[in-house]
């Protein structure tokens, strides 16, 4: 749940960079974060990006892959 703070604030720096550049860019960007994590043996990589509405902002978070350590 730490994370998820630091997360979210990254992505709202990212989001306030694109919306600080206006239309004035060549190609539409969008924020993405990429985070690691361990627990013992298991790695997950997770991915993070915002999602931009009429009247609310979100910010989005899912496992995109899981493994675990084999000797």
């Amino acid at each position: 749940m730490q994370s998820a703070f630091c997360i979210r604030h990254l992505l709202k720096i990212q989001q306030d960079l694109v919306t600080a550049t206006g239309d004035g860019l060549q190609y539409k960007t969008d924020p993405l974060i990429w985070y690691i994590a361990t627990r013992g043996e298991q790695w997950d990589v997770y991915a993070g990006f915002v999602e931009v509405g009429q009247n609310i902002t979100r910010y989005v978070g899912w496992i995109q892959f899981q493994w675990l350590s084999v000797d």
